[in-house]
């Protein structure tokens, strides 16, 4: 009986062990994409493209979707966006957007944030309409 008293008791400590493994691994992967997305609003509430550039990949793969109607929607390129995001700061300086709902997916080595932005104030008569 003392045995499998025993067993159980191990049985029970190793299953809580596995699953803390991953689970903390989980939590510490969405902690540093919530970390990475928190410099990326900061870095478009201040205008300070040197911060997103903490944050986008820099090279040809990245792809970003503009929604500016007097630019192209798909914008290629660390480059590109930087030259865009450029031009939009030294019109406007900065960008009055509030980020909630976040939802972190984490599946393999691949982590999407989805969210929900609310564009507070134009800010500035380039994007008024």
């Amino acid at each position: 009986m003392k045995k499998q008293l025993l067993l159980a008791i191990i049985s029970i400590a190793l299953l809580n062990s596995a699953q803390a493994g991953p689970v903390n691994k989980l939590d510490r992967e969405s902690k540093a994409v919530n970390a990475a997305f928190d410099q990326y609003v900061l870095g478009w509430q201040t205008g300070d493209i040197n911060l997103l550039a903490t944050v986008y990949a820099h090279d040809v793969r990245l792809t970003a979707y503009w929604p500016d109607p007097t630019r192209p929607s798909r914008l290629e390129s660390w480059a590109t966006v930087r030259e865009n995001l450029k031009e939009v700061f030294d019109l406007i300086h900065r960008m009055n957007l509030e980020f909630d709902e976040r939802q972190i997916d984490v599946v393999g080595n691949v982590a999407v944030l989805t969210s929900h932005w609310t564009w507070h104030k134009p800010s500035g008569p380039f994007f008024e309409h």
